[in-house]
């Protein structure tokens, strides 16, 4: 029987200032939780390493181009479109912040992710 499995990401810290944090005591949860499974220390991010198209290279395993998501913004050349999911305060502003939550919330995941996410690669085969 397989393991359960808990993925954590915490977005832009870098891994010496965590480790710092923990073994100063000031991380007192994720030190237990480091010390009670695995921690891996030395993972590189997907280039861009912003985190739409990061977090998605990890739901996927594919990089940006396998999984769909790009980045913060681009064009989409063959819709005809600009994808915007947001990074800067002008950036939405100028795209609309109800239009930049609407692609969040619901475009990135039912149109722009291509790739299956690894949960769904395994409750198909189960």
């Amino acid at each position: 029987m397989p393991k359960p499995v808990l993925m954590m990401v915490l977005d832009g810290i870098r891994p010496d200032v965590l480790r710092a944090a923990m073994e100063d005591g000031e991380a007192p949860f994720l030190a237990s939780l480091a010390g009670a499974g695995e921690a891996v220390w030395d993972a590189v991010s997907v280039f861009p390493s912003i985190t739409p198209a990061a977090t998605a290279a990890i739901a996927t395993g594919r990089p940006p181009s396998g999984s769909g998501i790009l980045g913060h913004a681009w064009y989409d050349r063959g819709e005809g479109r600009l994808v915007v999911y947001g990074a800067t305060r002008e950036t939405v502003m100028s795209t609309g912040p109800l239009k930049v939550f609407h692609n969040n919330v619901w475009r990135m995941n039912r149109d722009d992710l291509l790739a299956p996410t690894i949960f769904e690669g395994c409750t198909s085969a189960g």
